[in-house]
């Protein structure tokens, strides 16, 4: 076996383990935002990642399915698992209101994420 096609392999295989010792969780029963866009409240209370003022122009709910998993790419392009607990619209363009495996949660625009629907995606992604 060349060098090249043993590396390849060797990456092949890391990337599978990664893979496969991802858990996705749970969706949440009620911390999200699905129909309307968040207020100040839904922030405080763990229901949304962000709230836009609407003095400063259109905002309104995207109508995709909430909660749903997804995956993130963040600007490395590094894939990060997500559950989208919140969907918007503004003059900017779509947001979603992202959090991870760990609860960390992101504000990121719609092209910077891949929906995958509310069941659990296959756990060899």
């Amino acid at each position: 076996m060349r060098a090249v096609d043993l590396i390849g392999a060797i990456a092949l295989g890391v990337a599978a383990i990664v893979a496969q010792s991802h858990k996705w969780p749970p969706l949440p029963k009620t911390e999200f935002v699905s129909g309307r866009a968040a207020t100040e409240e839904d922030v405080q209370n763990g229901r949304a990642a962000f709230y836009q003022n609407r003095a400063g122009g259109d905002v309104r709910p995207m109508q995709i399915e909430l909660p749903q998993y997804g995956w993130f790419t963040d600007e490395d392009g590094t894939r990060i698992a997500v559950v989208v607990v919140q969907a918007e619209y503004s003059d900017s363009g779509g947001i979603l209101g992202l959090r991870d495996v760990d609860g960390q949660e992101y504000v990121v625009t719609q092209a910077e994420v891949t929906l995958l629907g509310a069941k659990p995606p296959e756990e060899k992604e």
